[in-house]
């Protein structure tokens, strides 16, 4: 997983990333199972079906644990 032991500079490359690309460059490399087509964050291997964030949205919080 990219976001491993990033740190500081990984941080800079995610805020680039999105300056630079918006969403789809931000989840362009985030993990094999993160996708990003028409608008959508697709994840693979998970549980099946749709998932509604407009309201509650979607937290993305980096681990050390992966």
């Amino acid at each position: 997983m990219a976001l491993q032991g990033e740190g500081v500079d990984g941080r800079r490359c995610r805020r680039s990333n999105l300056a630079d690309g918006g969403l789809e460059g931000l989840f362009a490399d985030l993990h094999r199972r993160a996708t990003w087509k028409n608008e959508e964050l697709h994840l693979t291997g998970f549980r099946h079906g749709t998932v509604d964030l407009r309201g509650p949205g979607l937290v993305l919080a980096p681990t050390a644990f992966g």
